[in-house]
């Protein structure tokens, strides 16, 4: 068995092609760029295959880190339909395609519409090579192969209509959940009073429900501070007693 994590620094600013790549495409730099990274993946591809590795015991997961960074212009991207980009608690910012593929175990040409995130790799790889999970940690991720195999096309949970709840954004003082359909956000550094959106009917999220729906308002405020107090106090430093300074 074998694992691979390889982070492309493209297509992040600055914006280099190999000679071999330059002018190739109709995106200009950054549409070259894209066009090596899709070799650079082709290439790990075939030496997955090369070396006899068998498909059918090999799991890919190729996604993003944040939208684009807006400031590039045309050098960074397009956030689509989505508000805002990179270092926003906005879907801009966070939220990203990804593609999953396991020959013989996942259908191909699946698409899968329930959000998930880049903390539920872990404990969705942990359980591909049928390994445990530390039974007196915390996990924030939950494992989506069955998701991802077709099995269920739901995540559920605590969230509203029982949906899963994740945490949807915690960067400095801007953070935001997402409960169904529903993300409410506090800005934070952003100095911009709390709002809530729905994802489904608004993934653009220009209308803000937060003075119309006090009951979802209500529901998910306390679970989000609850949430962000419960990683702050794990993100800090333990004393040797224990005790987080």
């Amino acid at each position: 068995p074998f694992f691979l994590y390889l982070a492309h620094r493209a297509p992040h600013v600055p914006l280099e092609p190999s000679p071999d790549f330059l002018g190739r495409s109709a995106g200009g730099l950054y549409g070259d760029v894209v066009e090596e990274l899709d070799w650079s993946v082709g290439e790990v591809m075939k030496a997955v295959r090369e070396r006899g590795t068998s498909e059918r015991s090999t799991f890919v997961f190729f996604t993003s880190d944040n939208g684009p960074w807006l400031s590039q212009g045309e050098d960074a991207g397009s956030p689509g339909p989505f508000r805002s980009g990179k270092n926003s608690p906005y879907e801009g910012g966070v939220r990203v395609p990804a593609i999953a593929w396991w020959p013989g175990r996942y259908p191909a040409a699946q698409a899968v519409n329930e959000p998930v995130m880049s903390l539920d790799l872990f404990p969705t790889l942990v359980t591909m090579a049928k390994g445990q999970l530390s039974p007196t940690r915390k996990y924030y991720g939950t494992d989506i192969s069955p998701l991802l195999a077709g099995e269920v096309s739901r995540l559920t949970g605590v969230g509203l209509e029982g949906s899963r709840e994740m945490l949807g954004y915690y960067f400095s003082d801007a953070v935001s959940l997402r409960s169904g359909r529903y993300k409410l956000l506090k800005p934070g550094y952003w100095d911009l009073a709390d709002t809530l959106y729905d994802l489904h009917a608004d993934p653009s999220e220009t209308t803000d429900l937060y003075p119309t729906r006090a009951d979802v308002v209500s529901t998910l405020s306390p679970r989000l501070a609850a949430l962000t107090d419960e990683i702050a106090r794990g993100s800090k430093k333990p004393k040797k007693g224990g005790a987080a300074e």
